[in-house]
C-alpha cells in the first residue's frame, strides 16, 4: 500500500488543513500525518503535542497519525513515502526534504487548497476578540446564605491583619487569554 504523508504542527485545525489532507487523500490510498513534537516545534508549538496529535487523528481523512522528533528530511528517508504533500506557500520556498524524495523516486507536491491562514493567526485573533467581563459580585448567592456586601467587605479587610505563615510550594499556572 503506498502513502501520502503530511507533516506540520497543526495547532489547531482548520478548513486549509482538511484541505490539505483531502488533496492528499486522493492522490494515494493511505494518508500518514506527522505531527511535529513540541521539542522540535519549539515555539511554533502553541498547543501541546498531544493535544494536536489528538486532533489530527480525529480526523476521518487520517488514516494513520503520530508524534516525531526528528528533522523532517530524515523522517522521509525512514518512512519513504511515495507522495509528500505541503501546502502551496511552501512551492516557492527552499524544501529541504527535496533531494531525499527524488533520491528514493518519490514525489513533492504542493496542496490546490485556495484558503491560506496559519492556527496562529486564529489563536492570535479569538483572543483578540475576547471581551473582558468585569468580576461581579454573585448576589444571588450571598442572598440565599444570609451574606451582605457589608459584611463581605469587612470581612476581606480583616484579612490585612492576620499574619500567615506559608509552608510549601507556589506555583502559577500558565493561562492563554491572561497573566499569571
Amino acid at each position: 500500500m503506498t502513502s501520502a504523508l503530511v507533516v506540520g504542527h497543526f495547532n489547531v485545525l482548520h478548513p486549509g488543513h482538511i484541505r490539505l489532507f483531502k488533496f492528499a487523500r486522493n492522490l494515494e490510498s493511505k494518508l500518514v500525518v506527522a505531527v511535529e513534537s513540541d521539542q522540535l516545534a519549539g515555539a511554533a508549538a502553541h498547543i501541546p503535542e498531544q493535544l494536536r496529535l489528538e486532533s489530527v487523528k480525529s480526523c476521518s481523512l487520517v488514516d494513520e497519525a503520530f508524534i516525531f522528533n526528528e528533522p523532517v528530511p530524515v523522517l522521509i528517508d525512514r518512512l519513504r513515502p511515495a507522495i509528500v504533500v505541503k501546502g502551496r506557500e511552501f512551492e516557492t520556498r527552499f524544501n529541504p526534504e527535496a533531494a531525499v524524495i527524488e533520491g528514493y523516486g518519490g514525489r513533492l507536491l504542493f496542496s490546490s487548497g485556495e484558503m491560506q491562514f496559519s492556527s496562529v493567526d486564529l489563536i492570535r485573533q479569538e483572543v483578540a476578540r475576547q471581551t473582558h467581563i468585569p468580576i461581579e459580585l454573585p448576589t444571588r448567592y450571598m442572598e440565599r446564605h444570609g451574606i451582605s456586601v457589608e459584611r463581605l467587605y469587612a470581612l476581606v479587610e480583616s484579612l490585612s491583619k492576620l499574619r500567615v505563615l506559608t509552608v510549601g510550594d507556589l506555583i502559577v499556572d500558565d493561562y492563554i487569554a491572561c497573566e499569571p
